[in-house]
């Protein structure tokens, strides 16, 4: 389970802002983003904010400026300084398809991982979808049903290992970055 221990010093949090900004320093620009905490629910959330305020709350430039990102992190509490990561999201949202917008389909894709995923008793899940939501993976918002659903898999060979620490975790969402800005944002 990947967990972090969050001290009243902030020294965690003050390295886990200085990763987040290396995670996404393919697709923006370090220097006019900024990475904010809140508490929600028994929850520490990590997210992202451009520094420029006509941009969305939450939002924030990417290198291409027909495309805006969002990145959040959960962290769920297991004791009063000890969190499990829940989840990962990066979406990329496309702002100047004059089709998405009339069809509110703005979020372009998501790149997610949930690691320590674990369905539930009553969640029919095959084993093979748990890998797939484990794994880093990406879900194509823009298209139609189906295909948004669907969990597109990056690791699903080495799935055991990307998600068995946060440093390896990380290591494969710089990857997918990186394959996001490839294939989507330098494209267009």
């Amino acid at each position: 389970m990947i967990t972090l221990e969050f001290d009243t010093k902030q020294q965690q949090y003050k390295k886990r802002r200085l990763k987040i900004l290396n995670l996404l320093s393919n697709i923006s620009k370090r220097e006019l983003i900024e990475v904010t905490q809140q508490n929600e629910r028994g929850a520490l959330i990590i997210s992202v904010t451009d520094k420029d305020t006509r941009i969305p709350k939450f939002r924030f430039k990417t290198i291409n400026q027909s495309y805006l990102a969002d990145y959040k992190e959960t962290w769920v509490k297991q004791s009063p300084a000890k969190f499990y990561l829940k989840e990962i999201n990066l979406s990329i949202y496309n702002i100047e398809d004059e089709y998405l917008r009339t069809h509110s389909k703005d979020e372009f894709v998501l790149l997610h991982t949930e690691p320590n995923y674990k369905p539930t008793e009553t969640e029919n899940i095959s084993p093979s979808r748990v890998i797939y939501k484990k794994s880093p993976h990406i879900h194509i918002e823009c298209a139609t049903k189906p295909i948004p659903k669907a969990h597109i898999a990056l690791n699903i060979d080495n799935y055991q290992t990307v998600t068995a620490s946060l440093d390896a975790l990380d290591e494969a969402i710089i990857r997918a970055v990186k394959l996001i800005k490839d294939e989507i944002l330098d494209r267009t």
